[in-house]
């Protein structure tokens, strides 16, 4: 099984992911088919990490993509990418900026 790893942020619209809030949280990603593993950076100090994270991922709503909106720009990367994906007990969305693809992450996420 092959892996990957991308800088992305994360937020719970939905359900309970011990770790993650409703509101931002950036960090780096291990993806893996169907999984995330995050951990977040306190304050967006990159070298302050938070205790990782595992998310199931089961689909990914490409319907939901869209880009940064209101106080958004100030937090997130130029050109992100923002998508709803959904695992059984949360449905999050992930933010990518460059210089990863969004399509890229993704292909990691559904890839068997």
């Amino acid at each position: 099984m092959s892996l990957s790893k991308a800088e992305m942020a994360l937020r719970l619209l939905d359900g309970d992911v011990p770790g993650l809030l409703p509101s931002w949280r950036h960090g780096f990603a291990t993806l893996y088919p169907g999984r995330i593993e995050f951990v977040s950076c306190v304050g967006g100090l990159m070298f302050l990490r938070r205790k990782p994270v595992g998310v199931e991922v089961v689909s990914v709503d490409m319907a939901s993509r869209r880009g940064l909106g209101g106080t958004e720009h100030f937090r997130m990367g130029p050109g992100c990418d923002i998508v709803t994906v959904r695992g059984p007990v949360a449905t999050l969305e992930i933010g990518v900026a460059r210089p990863y693809p969004l399509e890229w992450v993704l292909s990691r996420l559904v890839s068997r």
